[in-house]
Order: structure tokens, then sequence, then C-alpha cells
């Protein structure tokens, strides 16, 4: 796990127990975290990181959607940053982070590596 982009972030993974004793994961620490706490799914997180390699690597995704999504939040990609958005209510339009791409990737990578180490 890449500590120090962890750091930068000010991003932490955690592990919760609901009322009923299942793990819950959960991320705090910005946009970002606030993205990952409803995008718990490992095989959705796996093709959010290939939807972001197609970006890095210069691509346009074939359908058209630059966006990983929530219920509640959508990060925007293109070939070089990243935009969390509040995809609910009145500010759908401001942007809660901007972060580069390569990072969310490595952020991705090491979500989906947390979730899947937690039997999620």
């Amino acid at each position: 796990m890449n500590i120090a982009l962890l750091n930068q972030y000010n991003l932490q993974f955690l592990k919760t127990k609901d009322v009923l004793g299942n793990f819950e994961p959960g991320a705090m620490g910005g946009g970002i975290a606030e993205f990952l706490d409803d995008y718990t799914n490992s095989a959705k997180v796996q093709e959010g990181i290939q939807k972001v390699d197609v970006y890095l690597n210069g691509g346009l995704d074939p359908e058209g959607d630059n966006s990983l999504s929530t219920q509640v939040y959508t990060i925007r990609i293109d070939n070089s940053t990243a935009d969390v958005y509040l995809a609910v209510g009145e500010n759908t339009h401001q942007s809660l982070q901007t972060l580069p791409l390569q990072d969310l990737r490595n952020i991705l990578v090491m979500w989906r590596d947390f979730l899947i180490q937690n039997g999620y």
C-alpha cells in the first residue's frame, strides 16, 4: 500500500462493523473518500480501474461514458485528471476534489485490494 499517496490526500481506509456485526468498509479524507464509501464492490472497482487505464493510455470510453458513478457521487475523468462531484442535490456542477488520473488509478487499486483482503 502506498502510504505516501494516502497521506497526500489525508485518505484512510477503515473497517467498521454494523449493528449486526457485519464488516463494512469505509474511507475518510475528502471527496475521493466520500466516493469510495459508496464504491464497495471489488468487481465494480476493477471495472473502474480498467476504464481509467483506457484514459491513461490516451483513449476514450467506446460508449462515451467518462465517469465512474455511485448513487451519490460521480467521478468525471479525462486523460489527465479526475474530478469528484456530488451527484445529487443543487451542487452537482461543483467539484469536491480534483486529482491526477494516475493518483486515482493508484487509489482505486489500493481500495480494491483492501476490499478483497477484507472479504468484500
